[in-house]
């Protein structure tokens, strides 16, 4: 009876260990699942999932420097009021991410501060985006861009605290107003950014220089904020969106204090119509990407015009091809007109074609 007992008690212990080995197990498998769920993937995946995206051109970008603080700006260039349908017709076509071009300039009082009445309309816009889930890109887009009758704040060494205070205080405001929106919302510091003699010559790269000096404020003060901007992914462009190797160089090799790690993407623009052209700048974008580990996102291009001839077609089938090669992802340039993929009224898509060879 005694050794009966022994062993009764010997198989109750193994019984003990396996049932506690199995808890471990059981209890690892979910803290591992746990951890994936919460580890951040890193900006590279996260533009993988951006796949294609289209921009909202000449509606909350619209500015006229004549009228002043004013809060009515989004039909100034000709485009009806952003609507859900609109938005919705263009997720339903395939796009996955959509960049909102937006301008402040009409909408700031004599101290500065933008009206919330504005920033209002400029989220209920990104929530239209949102609720597609669609990833969505907004900006500083004609107060720090490329054009003389809109532009304001500069990539220039001799003006450079004036701009910085400038684009800060757009910035401040706009990151404490989408603090709380998710990690589908990108924030892009700039636009076509250049110096106040839109210099393009490598003997003004110091000012090339400047935009990632501006970059690296805009990363410190929306970090600042608090809430989901504390990981939030940003987009930064290249002096005037350029894709030569200098001002790609100054962006990449510039040492951004940032608190997160791999949070950085760059972005360029490209209207290019010469396919070896495109070629050459496509393979540019993919080695630099490569060479830095950051990705790239062409967010703007198009084809003016002729976008629907069998020379617009190839042109946009090179953008394509090239740009899946190098993994970079493109978005549309779309302003209403020239370039219009669908009809801002009703949301019906003008050309078929151009978003089957984008999307499919």
């Amino acid at each position: 009876m005694k050794r009966v007992g022994i062993i009764r008690q010997g198989l109750a212990f193994l019984i003990l260990v396996s049932i506690l080995v199995l808890l471990v197990k059981f209890d690892c498998i979910f803290a591992t699942k746990g951890t994936s769920q919460a580890v951040d993937t890193g900006a590279s995946e996260l533009v993988s999932k951006l796949k294609v995206g289209w921009n909202l051109g000449n509606s909350l970008d619209a500015v006229s420097k004549n009228q002043g603080y004013k809060l009515d700006t989004e039909t100034l260039w000709g485009n009806p009021k952003v609507t859900k349908k609109l938005i919705h017709s263009v997720k339903k076509n395939g796009f996955s991410s959509i960049r909102i071009p937006v301008t402040y300039y009409n909408h700031l009082d004599s101290n500065g501060k933008i009206d919330t009445r504005w920033l209002a309309r400029v989220k209920e816009v990104v929530n239209y985006a949102l609720a597609e889930k669609l990833y969505v890109i907004i900006n500083v887009h004609h107060d720090a861009g490329l054009s003389d009758k809109y532009r304001w704040i500069y990539s220039d060494e001799v003006t450079y605290d004036i701009d910085k205070n400038n684009l800060m205080n757009l910035w401040s405001q706009i990151a404490k107003y989408f603090k709380n929106e998710g990690s589908r919302l990108l924030f892009e510091s700039t636009n076509e950014i250049m110096d106040r003699e839109k210099n393009w010559a490598w003997s003004y790269k110091q000012n090339f220089g400047v935009t990632a000096k501006l970059h690296n404020e805009f990363i410190k003060t929306v970090r600042a904020t608090g809430g989901k901007n504390a990981t939030r992914y940003f987009v930064l462009p290249t002096y005037a969106a350029s894709s030569d190797e200098e001002e790609i160089r100054q962006i990449l090799n510039y040492e951004y204090e940032d608190t997160q790690k791999n949070h950085l993407i760059m972005s360029v623009h490209c209207y290019k119509t010469d396919i070896d052209t495109i070629a050459k700048i496509m393979n540019r974008l993919g080695k630099y990407s490569k060479k830095y580990n950051v990705p790239v996102i062409m967010d703007e291009f198009g084809v003016k015009n002729d976008i629907t001839s069998s020379k617009g077609l190839s042109l946009v089938k090179k953008y394509r091809e090239k740009a899946l090669e190098n993994g970079v992802v493109l978005f549309w340039w779309d302003n209403g007109s020239e370039y219009g993929l669908f009809d801002r009224t009703t949301g019906e898509v003008k050309n078929k074609k151009v978003i089957d060879i984008l999307t499919k």
